[in-house]
């Protein structure tokens, strides 16, 4: 394969960002004390939701736990 160099090809504009998804907004907007309800079912990589709460936790001061509530359901509270 031959590559041909091109000068003055401008950089595209990123289109930005990607909307919040339902859970990151619900977790944002939560208070201490507050929680819900959600289904967790067995993915190959684990609860994605736990993803997301580590990613809020991260950009902010905080704090979640989960538990399971039986079978496939967890709820999440906010702690701190």
């Amino acid at each position: 394969m031959k590559i041909k160099i091109e000068k003055n090809v401008p950089v595209p504009k990123r289109g930005g960002r990607r909307p919040k998804g339902q859970f990151r907004l619900a977790l944002e907007s939560m208070e201490v004390g507050d929680s819900f309800a959600y289904d967790a079912p067995k993915y190959p990589n684990g609860d994605k939701m736990r993803s997301v709460i580590y990613h809020v936790q991260l950009s902010s001061k905080k704090k979640f736990t989960t538990a399971s509530t039986g079978g496939i359901k967890r709820r999440v509270w906010r702690i701190e």
